[in-house]
């Protein structure tokens, strides 16, 4: 049996106890010996015997649920994560918000989504919500950028299938706190081409759908994974998918870990990226400026002056940072160029581009939050917030661009002739950022 099918297994026996688990056909292994007669729960003693056997089918096929999520029960959690956010009273004036609740009625026309979504919702609640309340941002933003039903509808249901690959990793790892390890990482990058196996298994799914969930962490600039794909070679639903995965984790940081309003998502987005085609970035910004909310502030006003204090010090770390790491592209050009696999110059230009679009590095900025340790006005509130908030982005993007680093560390260890150099440069570079990794 393969290593994701017994984390599944895990999960299924963990669902029997609210939620009978039964084998609904005899389950047969690859070469066509009965593993297991059809009628038996799936409890521990069968998780052991099934894990020894590479089983003829997937585990989905062969198994039924006491009872399976309703429509009702899914937009019922759908309305309760937006009065979560505080968001339910101004979405439900939003013109489209009953179509958003109609488009839930997909997933009951494929039996397979509708039991694995079951198993999601027992399983992982939050990663559920999530994936109720960013399909229905995916509806709203295709039908901002006009896109075909058809399309609409793809990536509605990748919205929802996005994460149920999660499924298939080991718990342990899924739930890790801080970062990953590159072999950790590695793994659950594979959600993206287990979900993409799930789906090509439902009968009549539509082809756009996979596609879009194999593409949902790519990036317009290529830097993205499995792949690396860029621009054109991407389809859009799974670039509609990608930026409002990308919106819906920002939402997570910002709003239900945090207490930022609604403006902070836009402040976040507006902020300069390569990562996704400029259309639809765009398109996501007048769709977020679409749900209008008064300015509520984050922090206590007892707390700003060391929150200017917090951000003078984070420029400080970011400048330097920035500088060190150009030192290492002077030193070490050659050995810097941009292969198939690797693209450090293109990671550089990235950088380079968010920051002298921010202005972070500019004197006149911190001449600006000096100014402010003496004298703030009611004005001055909101903009500590919103540069806070920039720093911490570009802080999130500085660790994306170490992760990069170290995922390719033999390519590096063999263009450098060994690893000595390059542990000292990661570790001097990771002591100046002193934040973990974000998981996201």
């Amino acid at each position: 049996m393969e290593l994701s099918d017994r984390h599944y297994l895990r999960h299924l026996n963990e669902v029997n106890r609210d939620n009978k688990v039964v084998l609904s056909e005899d389950l047969f292994n690859s070469n066509g010996v009965l593993v297991v007669p059809k009628g038996i729960e799936v409890n521990s003693e069968l998780t052991l015997k099934v894990a020894k056997h590479k089983l003829s089918k997937p585990i989905d096929d062969s198994i039924a649920l006491g009872s399976s999520l309703s429509y009702e029960a899914v937009v019922a959690t759908f309305e309760q994560r937006l009065d979560q956010l505080k968001v339910l009273d101004l979405v439900k004036d939003m013109e489209n918000f009953h179509a958003v609740k109609k488009a839930f009625t997909l997933i009951g026309k494929y039996p397979l989504i509708l039991k694995k979504l079951s198993i999601l919702e027992n399983r992982m609640p939050d990663v559920f919500g999530r994936a109720l309340t960013a399909s229905a941002m995916v509806f709203s933003l295709c039908n901002e950028l006009k896109l075909s039903k058809e399309t609409i509808e793809s990536a509605f249901l990748a919205t929802i299938l996005a994460d149920v690959g999660l499924l298939h990793i080991a718990p342990e790892i899924v739930n890790k706190q801080g970062k990953y390890t590159p072999e950790e990482w590695k793994m659950m990058q594979g959600h993206v081409a287990i979900a993409k196996h799930f789906a090509d298994q439902i009968p009549s799914m539509p082809s756009e759908v996979g596609r879009a969930l194999l593409e949902h962490h790519e990036r317009f600039d290529g830097f993205g994974y499995p792949f690396g794909k860029t621009g054109n070679e991407l389809g859009i639903a799974g670039q509609v998918v990608a930026i409002v995965d990308k919106v819906s984790g920002i939402v997570k940081k910002l709003l239900t870990n945090n207490d930022y309003s609604w403006q902070s998502i836009i402040h976040v987005m507006q902020i300069p990226s390569t990562a996704h085609a400029p259309e639809l970035h765009n398109a996501m910004i007048r769709l977020l400026k679409k749900i209008s909310f008064p300015y509520k502030p984050a922090f206590s006003r007892n707390l700003y002056h060391s929150l200017v204090d917090d951000c003078i010090a984070k420029r400080e770390r970011l400048t330097l940072w920035f500088t060190e790491f150009a030192k290492v592209y002077d030193d070490h050009g050659t050995l810097l160029t941009d292969s198939d696999q690797f693209k450090p110059i293109g990671l550089l230009r990235k950088l380079e581009y968010t920051i002298a679009n921010t202005g972070l590095l500019s004197e006149s900025q911190h001449v600006w939050l000096e100014s402010l340790q003496q004298h703030r006005t009611e004005n001055d509130f909101v903009d500590i917030e919103e540069f806070k908030l920039l720093l911490d982005e570009i802080e999130y993007r500085c660790l994306f661009v170490m992760r990069k680093f170290e995922n390719a560390s033999e390519e590096l260890t063999e263009r450098f002739g060994g690893t000595a150099l390059l542990s000292a440069y990661r570790q001097g570079l990771e002591s100046i950022l002193i934040h973990s990794y974000d998981t996201e």
